[in-house]
Order: C-alpha cells, then sequence, then structure tokens
C-alpha cells in the first residue's frame, strides 16, 4: 500500500486538497488518514477502496507471476501500469486490448 497512498498524496497535491478535505469527503477523521501516510502498510483495503471512491478514482488489486521466486525486483510500480495501459488507449475489457501495439 506504500505505492498506493504515495498515488494519493500526489492526487492530493495536484488538485489543491488537503488530507483533511479528503477526510471530510470520507467522513472520517483526519488524524485517521494521517496514519496510513505514516505507515501504509497498516492501511487496510477497504480503506483504500474508500479513498478511491472519494477521490473519483480507481482501484485495482491483481496478482501477477514475473518467474521473480525471491522478489528481488519488486512488484511493477503502479505508474508502469497505467503508463502500459495509457500506451494502449485505456483498455476496458479484453477485447479492447491490442497485442504488440508500443
Amino acid at each position: 500500500m506504500i505505492d498506493f497512498m504515495a498515488n494519493v498524496e500526489a492526487t492530493l497535491e495536484r488538485r489543491g486538497w488537503t488530507l483533511n478535505y479528503l477526510a471530510q469527503q470520507m467522513e472520517v477523521q483526519e488524524k485517521y488518514l494521517k496514519q496510513f501516510t505514516r505507515n501504509p502498510a497498516i492501511l487496510p483495503f477497504n480503506m483504500a477502496v474508500k479513498m478511491a471512491r472519494a477521490l473519483n478514482l480507481k482501484i485495482t488489486l491483481f496478482m501477477y507471476d514475473d518467474e521473480d521466486i525471491n522478489n528481488k525486483q519488486g512488484p511493477i510500480p503502479s505508474d508502469l501500469f497505467v503508463q502500459c495501459w495509457e500506451a494502449q488507449n485505456r483498455p476496458c475489457t479484453q477485447w479492447d486490448f491490442e497485442p504488440g501495439k508500443e
């Protein structure tokens, strides 16, 4: 969830929103959200969904096998996922995907 919270903070900054404003949109206290900015590892998925909805964004969770059994390479960062998705003209279904497109 570290990457997720970094995206939340960047989105807030881009929009000129404060954490307090986001908390108001979510109907929670700002101090509740601050704990996740300090320690993103404790962010429950249902709260991440609530944050995404308050920001009018979507969220997904998926697993993938990159054959890195010891996890030396770490996960794919979300910004790389977004870049690939945008390069494919933001497909919404498997039929919208264009294999081999760069």
